[in-house]
C-alpha cells in the first residue's frame, strides 16, 4: 500500500512539474508532493540511503532553524524548492524502461578501448543534452547482462559530470551566468568543451584500467540504431522545444520529452495493451524508484537550508582581484565543499559571496564555475549523480566518490591553463 502511495506521489510531481509550464505556480504543488513522498520514501528505503536521507533532511531542517533564529526566513518558493523538477525528470524517464522490454543485444561491437571510448563518448554527448536522463538509461542498458560494476559507474558518472564543463543545457551554466551575467558564451563553451574532451581522454585511461582482466572484452553502450533510436528522439525534442521556448528549464522539458516519447512508443509497440502498461507504471511501478527520489528530495532540503545561512557568511579575502589563480582556487573550494556534502548550487552561492566583492570578469567567473561544478558531481557523495548511481544500481555511493579522485586531479591540472587562456582572450 505504502509503494503505491509513493508512486502516485511521484506521478502527481510529474503531471504538477509538466502543468507548471504553463501555469509557474503549480511548481510549488509540485514541491509540496515532493516533500510528501520524501516522507513515505523515509519509511519505504532501507540501509545506506535511508541514513543518507535522514542526514540530509535533519542537516537542512537545522541549518534552516539557525537561520530562521537570525531573522532570515526563506521565501515560500525557496521553502519548497526541493529538487522537484530533476525528481519529476528521472520519474518520468523511467517510463522510457517499458520501450526496452525483450530488446535485442547486438553482436560484433568493437570492444576493449575503443568500446570505452564510444561508450564515454555517447553518454557525455547525450547528457549534454538531457542530462542525468542519459545516465539512467546507459545504466539500465549495460545492467541489463549483470549487475553494474565500479569500474562502469566510474566510467558513466565522469562521462555525465564533464558535461557541465561546457554545455549550456546544464544548470550550472544558468546558474553561474545568474550570478556574473555578461560572460562571452563562445569562450566559456568552447573552453570548457576542450577541457571535457582533454579530461575524458586522460581520465579513461585510469577507468580502461578498471575493468581489470575483463577490460579486453569489454563492450560497453552499444552504437546501434535500435538502441540509441530512444534517446536520440528525446535528444530533438528537447533541442526543438529549447530552440522555441528557451525560458523552459531543460528538466522540464526532458520530463515532457519523456513522456511523449515513451507514450507514442509503447502505442506503436503494444497497442491498446500500452494504457495499461503505462497505468501500471505510474501507480504501482514509479516506487522502484523510491531511494533515488528520497535523497533527491532529502538533498533538496538540505540545499534549501544552506542557502539561508550563506547570506551570514562575511569572508575576507587576501586579494585585490580576482585573477586566475583565484578562479582556479575556486574550482578547488567548489570541489573540497562537495566532498563534504555540499550540493554544488550551494558552495557557488558560497563562492560568489566571496568573490563578488572582487568584481570578477564574467566569463573567468563562469568557466571556472562550471568546471567546480562538473568536478563537483563526479566526487560530491551527494551529489545528484552519484546518488542516482549508487541508490539505482546498488553501489557504495562513498567508494565511487574515492574512485572518482583522479577525475578532480585531472580536471584541477587541465583547468589552470584553460583559466589562464580565458583571461588572455577577456582581456
Amino acid at each position: 500500500m505504502m509503494r503505491r502511495v509513493h508512486a502516485v506521489l511521484l506521478s502527481l510531481v510529474i503531471a504538477l512539474s509538466a502543468a507548471s509550464i504553463a501555469e509557474p505556480t503549480l511548481t510549488l504543488w509540485a514541491g509540496v508532493a515532493a516533500l510528501l513522498s520524501l516522507a513515505v520514501g523515509l519509511l519505504l528505503v532501507r540501509g545506506a540511503p535511508r541514513l543518507i536521507a535522514v542526514a540530509l533532511t535533519v542537516s537542512g531542517l537545522a541549518a534552516l532553524a539557525v537561520g530562521a533564529a537570525d531573522g532570515r526566513r526563506p521565501s515560500l518558493t525557496d521553502l519548497l524548492s526541493v529538487n522537484q523538477d530533476l525528481v519529476g525528470m528521472l520519474a518520468a524517464v523511467s517510463f522510457l524502461r517499458l520501450l526496452s522490454l525483450g530488446g535485442e543485444t547486438p553482436r560484433g561491437r568493437s570492444s576493449g578501448v575503443a568500446a570505452v571510448t564510444r561508450t564515454a563518448l555517447v553518454v557525455h554527448g547525450l547528457g549534454s543534452v538531457i542530462n542525468i536522463s542519459a545516465v539512467a538509461m546507459a545504466g539500465d542498458r549495460l545492467a541489463r547482462a549483470a549487475p553494474l560494476r565500479m569500474a562502469d559507474a566510474m566510467l558513466l558518472t565522469r562521462a555525465y559530470a564533464a558535461g557541465a564543463f561546457w554545455s549550456p543545457f546544464w544548470v550550472a551554466a544558468a546558474a553561474a551566468v545568474s550570478y556574473a551575467p555578461g560572460a562571452d558564451a563562445a569562450v566559456t563553451i568552447g573552453l570548457g568543451l576542450a577541457v571535457a574532451v582533454v579530461v575524458l581522454l586522460i581520465s579513461m585511461v585510469d577507468v580502461y584500467r578498471a575493468f581489470g582482466d575483463d577490460r579486453s572484452r569489454y563492450q560497453g553502450y552499444p552504437l546501434t540504431w535500435a538502441i540509441l533510436r530512444i534517446p536520440l528522439a528525446l535528444v530533438v525534442f528537447v533541442l526543438a522545444v529549447h530552440l522555441s521556448m528557451p525560458a523552459v528549464p531543460i528538466p522540464r522539458v526532458v520530463l515532457i520529452g519523456s513522456l511523449v516519447v515513451a507514450l507514442a512508443g509503447v502505442l506503436v509497440s503494444f497497442g491498446r495493451r500500452g494504457f495499461a502498461l503505462l497505468a501500471t507504471h505510474a501507480t504501482a511501478g514509479l516506487s522502484g524508484l523510491r531511494s533515488e527520489t528520497t535523497l533527491f528530495v532529502a538533498a533538496g532540503v538540505l540545499t534549501v537550508g544552506l542557502q539561508t545561512l550563506v547570506p551570514m557568511i562575511d569572508v575576507l579575502l587576501p586579494v585585490d582581484g580576482y585573477g586566475v589563480w583565484v578562479a582556479w582556487a575556486s574550482v578547488i573550494v567548489m570541489v573540497v565543499l562537495a566532498v563534504v556534502g555540499i550540493h554544488p548550487i550551494v558552495s557557488l552561492a558560497l563562492v560568489a559571496v566571496v568573490v563578488m566583492p572582487l568584481e570578477p570578469d564574467p566569463t573567468l567567473f563562469v568557466l571556472a564555475a562550471t568546471i567546480g561544478w562538473g568536478t563537483a558531481a563526479a566526487v560530491g557523495p551527494t551529489s545528484g549523480i552519484l546518488m542516482h548511481v549508487s541508490a539505482r544500481f546498488g553501489l557504495d555511493g562513498l567508494t565511487l566518490a574515492w574512485r572518482n579522485a583522479p577525475f578532480f586531479v585531472i580536471t584541477v591540472a587541465v583547468a589552470l591553463p584553460a583559466l589562464f587562456l580565458a583571461s588572455v582572450i577577456t582581456d
